[in-house]
């Protein structure tokens, strides 16, 4: 088959919805970072807008496994004039400014201040010990439109060699804090959780192009460690036998809403629906016409992301005809 041939907006919202609704296709579902953001483009599959909101709070207890925040350097060296007691300055995720001088003691060891307050004063914040094997904890002030409060970080820094073999450091900042509540859906009930990925003290849900920052608990033994039960804020959320996407998640994770949907979780090896659909030459595609061959349905070629208003429907239906349906040569 041309590749061509499928590229009609019929066709392959057709195509989308028989293979998603109801359905299955026949490849693995995609991984996090690039599963379908655009899904106002299903939006056709909400079942009577049943809507669920959870309450969240805050678990300061909880050390966050991965973490991509660090320590900007190279944006930091803009603001040493001002912090001349500093060797270096670094910024962490959220703009929270940190300096950094060299222990006068041990070679590998530096004398940190974190901006706590974001004040910009950091000769008033208490001066921390970091070493490889010795982290710093600190507390950060974060602001949202509805509040405040403070969230403890974890500050360590690693050695390690460099292409051209001289030795550089890498400061890790890492949350140690995580947003949960319980998932309560007709009998069944669950621990939900949201991470800040990223350490900003922002729970969007861009940070789920980084990492699975949803946490459900969908078979209710009370723990979250499971494959499937690590999600990005773009999955559909399997949960006492319904699917849910997630509608809205509040800056300050106080709560978030997910809605009821149609659409299903392909499962590999199921059988794809039966359909029929127009293609751009005029002609016609069907199941039995792909019966016996493997094809991948690579709906987001050549589509951009929105920022956080997420995908646009109106520059989907521009853009959808870059969707593929095109045979699998892989061997």
């Amino acid at each position: 088959m041309q590749s061509g041939a499928c590229k009609s907006i019929a066709g392959v919202f057709l195509l989308l919805l028989s293979a998603f609704v109801g359905g299955s296709v026949l490849a693995e579902a995609p991984p996090a970072a690039e599963a379908v953001q655009g899904k106002e483009l299903l939006m056709a599959a909400f079942v009577g807008r049943t809507e669920v909101t959870i309450s969240l709070e805050i678990n300061s207890d909880y050390g966050q496994p991965p973490s991509v925040g660090y320590l900007d350097l190279e944006n930091g060296k803009k603001l040493e004039p001002q912090y001349v007691f500093a060797d270096m300055v670094g910024l962490a995720p959220g703009n929270t400014i940190v300096t950094l001088r060299k222990s006068p003691e041990q070679e590998s060891q530096y004398l940190v201040r974190v901006d706590s307050d974001g004040d910009g004063n950091l000769l008033e914040e208490t001066e921390q010990t970091l070493d490889p094997e010795t982290p710093a904890r600190v507390q950060v002030l974060r602001r949202w439109p509805r509040g405040s409060r403070e969230l403890q970080y974890i500050l360590s820094y690693q050695v390690w060699t460099d292409r051209n073999g001289q030795a550089a450091h890498l400061f890790w900042w890492k949350p140690r804090y995580r947003a949960e509540g319980r998932f309560r859906f007709k009998s069944c009930e669950g621990l939900f959780a949201v991470a800040d990925f990223d350490g900003d003290g922002d729970f969007d849900l861009t940070d789920s192009a980084r990492g699975t920052t949803i946490q459900s608990d969908r078979n209710g033994d009370g723990r979250i460690w499971r494959q499937d039960e690590r999600l990005g804020s773009d999955h559909v959320i399997e949960f006492c036998g319904e699917t849910f996407w997630i509608s809205e998640l509040s800056p300050d994770a106080s709560f978030v809403k997910l809605v009821k949907t149609l659409v299903r979780i392909p499962k590999v090896g199921a059988q794809v629906p039966s359909f029929k659909a127009q293609t751009t030459a005029g002609g016609t595609v069907t199941s039995d016409d792909l019966k016996g061959e493997t094809y991948l349905v690579d709906p987001l070629d050549d589509i951009q992301y929105a920022g956080n208003g997420g995908w646009k429907l109106e520059e989907l239906a521009s853009r959808i005809e870059s969707v593929l349906v095109r045979q699998d040569t892989r061997k």
